[in-house]
């Protein structure tokens, strides 16, 4: 009996920390021996197998007790050792130095734009069971802690306030100069202004308001008189200075006569005035010639617009319209009688008079109007009309008027090629 006690006893601890001993067993085992006394051996035994009960209860229970605050102790020593290992992990990869001791977990720290910023740790209590504390079932509160370095407060985001931080500052925009399409222009000329930068805007001040050109834009300026275009940032400090300077145009103005004749030709006789290398004229949009002096024909009477383009030695052109009025219809400045028998021998005969002026060829024809016969032909201008009618070799009758038809044969620009009219024999 008092081996299989034994056995038992020994078997029911051997799963528990606390090893088996001996010396407790026997001064057990001396109680439980004691002889008992008359009358009440039955009673005895009883209370032998219940005192083994209750003691083997309370070594059971001790042991659990050892075996769990020990495994609570372990717990809290390996938390406290990964969250220090972390801390330090967190402080060399932002390049920021983070003090904490007491901490299993912890917050985000952004890092600065200058770099490395030392600061305390927010740290937040969670659930750590001390040591000496017998309760398994408490824990201590949970409750931020938040600390300040100068005037940059740190809140329980792990992250600083707005007042004296740089953190949350709004980031500044950035500016740079603007390219100048030309550095001189003439009056008027347009100039542009191009941002390059497609992360940064071009600021300027034109005419007392401020000019703003968005990233990868440009805008188009038409000035009249030289200027500095200074290029500033959001806090008016300069970035670059060009100078854009602005060149005067030149004098297209001219003059002009008209309704006169040349060389048996009508003209318009244009003369610019000024030091300009170019110019150029267009007379109603068709023809154009070049020169300080020009002359040009107009056939047809009517009214007729002048332009005048000049370029000067800056390469700025400008430009002058006027108006020319043509009195008459040009028809080779022919006569409308003639006196055969006169005795002023340049009305003696008849040929138009820009025939005997110009280098041209054609073919003068008369006409009698009653029968429409041909009365005289010539296509030398030194051979005129004497009034004699070539199919009778007779003068013809006076104070009668014939038709004459001229067609030249190499006409001027805008020339037509048929003139004709009528010519009284007196």
């Amino acid at each position: 009996m008092k081996n299989n006690l034994e056995n038992a006893f020994k078997n029911s601890l051997q799963d528990y920390e606390v090893p088996y001993d001996p010396k407790a067993w026997e001064a057990v085992s001396s109680k439980l021996g004691a002889q008992p006394t008359a009358g009440g051996s039955m009673m005895t035994s009883v209370l032998k197998w219940g005192l083994a009960v209750v003691l083997f209860g309370a070594v059971a229970t001790g042991a659990i007790f050892l075996l769990d605050n020990q495994e609570e102790i372990t717990t809290a020593e390996v938390n406290q050792t990964r969250a220090e290992e972390k801390i330090e992990h967190t402080s060399h990869s932002n390049d920021i130095i983070v003090s904490s001791t007491d901490s299993t977990d912890e917050k985000n720290i952004e890092p600065t734009e200058t770099g490395s910023l030392k600061v305390e740790q927010v740290v937040e209590n969670k659930n750590i069971v001390s040591a000496n504390d017998k309760s398994s079932n408490k824990t201590q509160s949970s409750t931020p802690v938040t600390v300040n370095e100068s005037s940059n407060q740190v809140n329980d985001n792990g992250r600083k306030n707005d007042k004296g931080t740089k953190a949350n500052e709004l980031v500044r925009e950035k500016f740079v100069a603007g390219h100048i399409s030309s550095a001189s222009v003439c009056e008027g000329e347009a100039v542009y202004i191009f941002n390059k930068d497609d992360n940064a805007k071009v600021r300027f001040k034109l005419n007392d308001e401020w000019v703003v050109i968005q990233p990868g834009k440009s805008m188009e300026m038409k000035l009249n008189s030289s200027t500095e275009l200074v290029f500033v940032d959001d806090n008016d400090q300069v970035i670059e200075t060009s100078f854009l300077k602005v060149q005067n145009l030149p004098s297209a103005n001219f003059t002009f006569d008209a309704n006169i004749y040349e060389g048996g030709l009508p003209v318009v006789v244009c003369e610019a005035y000024g030091d300009n290398v170019k110019y150029e004229w267009s007379f109603d949009n068709e023809l154009k010639r070049n020169g300080s002096e020009v002359k040009h024909n107009f056939f047809d009477k009517g009214d007729y617009e002048v332009v005048l383009k000049v370029t000067d030695r800056n390469g700025c052109e400008s430009t002058t319209t006027k108006t020319v009025r043509i009195r008459d219809k040009y028809n080779l400045m022919a006569v409308d009688a003639f006196k055969p028998n006169g005795s002023d021998s340049r009305n003696r005969t008849f040929m138009p008079y820009s025939l005997t002026e110009r280098d041209v060829k054609f073919q003068l024809t008369i006409y009698d109007p009653i029968d429409n016969s041909i009365v005289f032909s010539s296509n030398d201008a030194n051979n005129a009309w004497d009034g004699i009618d070539h199919k009778t070799g007779k003068m013809t009758p006076e104070n009668k008027a014939y038709v004459w038809k001229v067609q030249i044969f190499n006409p001027l620009p805008n020339e037509r090629p048929i003139y004709a009219g009528t010519i009284v024999h007196n």
